[in-house]
């Protein structure tokens, strides 16, 4: 049943000249067209993996009202010891392919690189032998019946020829990106109005007595209403939700005003705190990332592997190049700390450009805070654990933490880790002692403290969750979809939602 339910599927699965998909297509060719177009145009993997053939596999997939969310791991052809990286497409129910990002990359076991140049070598050395093999075997046959010389016997290669591999239809020549339409602008809901307090009864008037001048009868104060619980119930409740150029993710508070950069368009957006929009400024590459260091903003492309200084109206001073696949940007200390992904490594750079050191990290680094103390927290995702630096470079420790570590905050003593794959934080004394770990929403990934309270963007299940500084959960605040980075205004919380073009902003202000 199996088999004829795919060969429907495929012959369903149809394009046009123009190569995208006639009429809505299935899950089913939904997978098969991230897969295909993984193959045909490969994402942004690295240097290291740049020119690699991969291979792909379905490892998720999802359904909403107008996309199909496919999950792809991938791996380096042939033999391959490690973890798989994933890629996510978002993929039009009319055929065509929306958005993709590069989830994590392949991880060999045992070692950092994937050997390339030695499996091309001996590619080439078995296609040599096969040659000389043939050429041997032509000579020993044409000499005639009677020449009675030895036969050259063609050994087969260890590796048989590929099989060729079917295609399905025409191979499109560009990928056609829908653009989604922008969500409507949220509207506060209204909050209760606490219940009034009766108005004191007046009390009874006295009969006048005529007096030489005149005096004011007194006045009876009425107590005024109590609105804590009015001012409690702002907390966590969403006060806007603004559609964006793209896939968002990352924000920053820049002491007035919000910046967003995105997974998909070139740009970078400049928004005021009420949401209006008051700029939209090219930058160089696809930026994902932002940081600001109190004069200038910074943004990091992992599609050029460089890091930009942009001036607050948006034009570019300066370019410097940083390590493989920037994922994560910090200021402290007058200088720039970049997380490259790829290489496993972070690199400080100074607010002039100049590089004054790479210093070693755990695998998979992924995200960076600093506490007040001179040290650099980085998380390593592949790893499960964090690692801390001295200003320079000097490594403090690596520490156990939870399952798939990504975000990380320091709150003034302690560290906090979101763990994405064991749906719970952890909270590190500076010395790496483990105090807690604490339950959230699905998927946490970014962490902000806000000078009180702890705040946790839950990608899995479009949530933010708030906690108290003993772990205790305050509450859980339904925002967009895939919510993935925070900043904090003095008085709200931003959040990018990463997979429906929006950004929310939540009340965060009133009574602990």
């Amino acid at each position: 049943m199996a088999d004829d339910r795919g060969d429907k599927e495929e012959q369903k699965f149809e394009f046009d000249s123009a190569g995208e998909a006639v009429g809505y297509i299935s899950l089913d060719q939904a997978q098969i067209l991230a897969m295909r177009t993984a193959r045909e145009a490969p994402g942004a993997y690295g240097r290291r993996f740049r020119n690699v053939p991969m291979a792909f596999e379905v490892v998720e997939d999802n359904e909403t009202e107008d996309h199909y969310m496919v999950t792809l791991s991938f791996r380096p052809q042939g033999q391959f010891t490690g973890a798989p990286g994933q890629e996510q497409f978002f993929i039009g129910k009319e055929g065509t392919v929306a958005h993709r990002q590069v989830l994590s990359l392949p991880v060999p076991k045992g070692g950092r690189r994937f050997p390339v140049v030695p499996v091309a070598i001996g590619l080439a050395a078995a296609a040599i032998l096969a040659v000389l093999g043939v050429v041997l075997a032509a000579g020993g046959l044409g000499g005639g019946e009677d020449d009675g010389g030895p036969v050259a016997v063609v050994v087969p290669t260890e590796n048989p020829a590929p099989t060729p591999t079917a295609t399905l239809g025409p191979t499109p020549t560009e990928v056609a990106v829908a653009t989604l339409a922008p969500l409507p602008t949220g509207t506060p809901t209204p909050f209760p109005t606490s219940t009034p307090i009766s108005t004191a009864t007046p009390l009874p008037t006295p009969t006048p007595t005529p007096i030489p001048s005149f005096t004011s009868l007194p006045v009876q104060t009425v107590a005024p209403t109590d609105t804590t619980n009015v001012q409690r119930q702002l907390i966590g409740t969403a006060l806007l939700t603004a559609p964006v150029q793209g896939f968002p993710l990352d924000l920053i508070f820049d002491g007035s005003s919000i910046w967003v950069a995105y997974e998909g368009p070139p740009t970078i957006t400049n928004l005021a705190l009420d949401g209006t929009e008051l700029g939209v400024y090219p930058v160089d590459g696809v930026t994902t990332l932002l940081a600001f260091d109190g004069e200038t903003i910074w943004t990091a492309s992992p599609q050029t592997n460089t890091v930009s200084r942009l001036a607050s109206d948006g034009s570019t001073l300066a370019t410097y190049n940083v390590g493989d696949y920037p994922i994560a940007l910090g200021v402290t200390a007058g200088s720039l700390w970049v997380v490259s992904q790829a290489d496993d490594t972070v690199t400080r750079i100074g607010l002039d450009g100049r590089q004054l050191g790479t210093f070693a990290t755990g695998d998979s680094p992924s995200a960076l805070t600093f506490d007040d103390q001179g040290g650099v927290w980085i998380t390593n995702a592949r790893d499960n654990t964090v690692t801390r630096l001295a200003l320079n470079g000097f490594g403090y420790g690596t520490y156990t933490t939870g399952a798939f570590p990504h975000g990380i905050a320091f709150d003034g003593e302690h560290v906090w880790v979101a763990n994405s794959s064991s749906n719970t934080v952890t909270k590190l004394s500076l010395n790496g002692e483990i105090i807690g770990h604490f339950q959230v929403g699905s998927e946490p990934k970014g962490m902000l403290f806000d000078g009180i309270n702890i705040w946790v963007a839950n990608t899995g299940d479009g949530t933010v969750t708030r906690l108290n500084p003993d772990g205790g959960v305050l509450g859980s605040f339904p925002v967009g979809r895939g919510p993935v980075k925070l900043a904090f205004d003095g008085e709200n919380i931003w959040v990018a939602n990463s997979t429906d073009l929006t950004i929310t902003k939540l009340a965060a202000t009133g009574p602990p």
